[in-house]
């Protein structure tokens, strides 16, 4: 299995492992696939990889670092209007401390970064919370410097 490969599965393992996010949310969604949701299958939180980049590193030679790019969407229902706001950060919150629990998630990757969140209200009752997760993947090369 591929770096790449190995670093999703196991952020994807350790987030639905949370007892906290798997006790709180309705329904995980691991792709960007579009569904109509239910009213019932909110909070959700959604995930996807949406690039990979590499970079090199001056001064070492043969080695490379990849980075995997992750957007993460936590969306939630409130029927009434005051708590939106507070299930909304609370959603956030939760889930970025069930991705902190482990930054090393395999021998060979590590989360180097969880961005800031942004909120989008989408109705009086539907809020999202959208932050990427970057994940370090370094590997060595063969080729030259």
């Amino acid at each position: 299995m591929s770096v790449q490969r190995d670093a999703w599965t196991a952020l994807k393992t350790q987030v639905a492992a949370d007892t906290t996010v798997a006790a709180y949310v309705k329904r995980f969604k691991w792709n960007r696939q579009e569904e109509v949701f239910k009213q019932g299958s909110f909070p959700l939180l959604v995930a996807f990889p949406i690039s990979v980049t590499e970079e090199e590193y001056i001064g070492i030679p043969k080695q490379k670092t990849a980075k995997l790019i992750i957007n993460t969407f936590c969306k939630v229902y409130s029927p009434v209007g005051d708590t939106l706001e507070t299930e909304m950060l609370h959603f956030d919150e939760m889930v970025k401390n069930a991705v902190e629990k482990n930054l090393q998630l395999t021998d060979k990757a590590l989360i180097c970064h969880i961005g800031d969140s942004t909120f989008a209200y989408l109705d009086k009752e539907y809020a999202e919370a959208n932050f990427q997760i970057i994940i370090r993947l370094p590997r060595f090369t063969a080729g030259l410097r």
